[in-house]
């Protein structure tokens, strides 16, 4: 018989497009195989991972301490001895923000992913994730007992994922911690040394001294700082004797207000104040203060007045941290402070600030001017005010014993109230006190000014102000109408 050939089922090939999928496929496979990043450590992830999962959660009054540790050595431990606030070792209460934020971060222990689930999957590449030498070893006692600790590693940088691997010590477990977490641990024991408020209030200030690479300025209010008209009358000291322009010390005023010390570096000692520059300063601060009423906000968010006593704020400028903070002496301690508000301040030309113009007293605030010539008075100007029978008010102007129109006197002035410099008096000029002309004002409030011409040359006159030094001139009989 002849033998029966068995029917072998027909082979079916697939679509030629499905073939080139499938081909391009297996090339990406090999290809990723080849050019994979064998930097990164081989971790076997848990299945469990998850976006976010808290390990540990308690109330923030049940955290008893937080002791932390950092790799370069720098270390610190604080205490809740009231609610809400931390007691750093070295005796100060920390800012009351900074501690609620440390506080939860104590309360409640979280993850931002399960990495690994056994410790036999990591500890081989320790030094892979920072957890060799960690960055910051935290210890964490609670009220009943309980003793946590972390272990901040390096970050993650694999993928748009962005956290920092760490452990602790509940389990074998590597997680993935926030950076926010992970900025907390961080924190530097200078950090946490609360930054004193400076308290310059330029409506209290009544003296200025500042120097600066062998150069000192001296300013002081004429008056007291509760005058209505204090903001215009400072008067600068030294290098010079002068009155100042209003506009130029307010805007010095805005900037000693602006200063704000940055982070505590350390307490000024003796090997301190040498290392951060303070045996050379570079500059130095003094501001004095008059007492004064300010408002602060109660707890029911209702204003009440606040005394401020009489006080003196000082500060030294010692080295530079770098191009823009440098290093800052008050009270005993030393702090950084930025650049940008100190150069204003120490910067300050005093020749910015001398007035120019030859009175600072407006028309309008002018209730008497006087005009002596050598010792002799030849005109007198009284201003008073006159209610009429409709009960408006107008005023009135003297001339001696003649009344002449509001707007006349107003006209003569303008020319005075008007007037500038027109440049600087000769080093070794010497006035003549027989020759001198002086116009005497008092504004309604008071308050006497006085203007001293002396001829300079044929074209000018020298001009002092108050009893300053004889610094400008002006065009010669630019006040003979008056």
């Amino acid at each position: 018989m002849q033998p029966v050939k068995r029917k072998q089922p027909k082979q079916k090939k697939l679509p030629l497009g499905v073939t080139f999928v499938l081909g391009v496929i297996l090339l990406g496979v090999l290809l990723a195989g080849i050019f994979e990043d064998h930097s990164a450590p081989s971790v076997t992830v848990a299945e469990s991972t998850a976006t976010y999962r808290t390990l540990f959660a308690t109330d923030t009054e049940d955290v008893v301490s937080i002791e932390v540790t950092h790799a370069d050595g720098d270390c610190w431990r604080a205490e809740q001895k009231s609610e809400g606030i931390l007691y750093d070792d070295r005796g100060f209460s920390v800012d009351a923000t900074l501690s609620r934020a440390l506080l939860s971060e104590a309360a409640v222990i979280a993850c931002e992913e399960v990495v690994a689930d056994s410790r036999q999957d990591y500890e081989a590449n320790l030094d892979m994730y920072g957890l060799d030498e960690p960055r910051a070893s935290v210890c964490i006692t609670y009220r009943d007992g309980k003793v946590i600790w972390l272990w901040i590693g390096g970050p993650y940088t694999q993928s748009d994922v962005s956290y920092d691997y760490m452990t602790w010590s509940e389990s074998e477990e590597l997680f993935g911690i926030s950076r926010a977490s992970r900025n907390e641990w961080m924190i530097s024991a200078a950090m946490l040394h609360p930054v004193p408020e400076l308290m310059i209030h330029g409506a209290r200030c009544d003296r200025i001294e500042i120097s600066f690479n062998g150069r000192e300025n001296v300013w002081a209010l004429d008056g007291a700082v509760s005058d209505e008209t204090a903001s215009d009358n400072w008067r600068i000291l030294s290098p010079v004797s002068y009155l100042c322009d209003g506009e130029a010390m307010r805007t010095l005023l805005s900037s000693l207000q602006s200063l704000r010390l940055g982070g505590y570096e350390c307490e000024a000692d003796a090997a301190s104040l040498a290392s951060y520059g303070f045996l050379s300063p570079q500059g130095r601060i003094a501001v004095h203060l008059s007492e004064g009423l300010g408002t602060q906000v109660n707890k029911e968010g209702v204003a009440e007045p606040l005394v401020y006593e009489e006080s003196e704020v000082i500060l030294s400028i010692g080295g530079s941290k770098n191009d823009f903070v440098d290093y800052v002496c008050y009270e005993g301690a030393i702090y950084r402070m930025s650049r940008i508000m100190l150069s204003p301040v120490l910067e300050k030309d005093a020749e910015e600030t001398l007035l120019r113009y030859v009175t600072r007293i407006a028309g309008e605030n002018i209730r008497e001017l006087s005009v002596t010539e050598n010792g002799e008075e030849v005109r007198h100007y009284v201003i008073t005010e006159v209610t009429g029978m409709d009960g408006d008010t107008a005023r009135q102007v003297f001339e001696g014993e003649r009344e002449i129109p509001y707007a006349t006197f107003l006209a003569r002035y303008s020319v005075l109230e008007q007037a500038t410099v027109a440049g600087r008096v000769e080093a070794d000029f010497i006035p003549d006190a027989d020759e001198q002309t002086v116009i005497t004002l008092w504004d309604q409030w008071g308050s006497e000014f006085s203007i001293t011409l002396c001829p300079m040359d044929r074209t000018f006159d020298a001009v002092r102000l108050m009893d300053s030094d004889w610094l400008f001139y002006i065009p010669r009989n630019l006040f003979a109408e008056l």
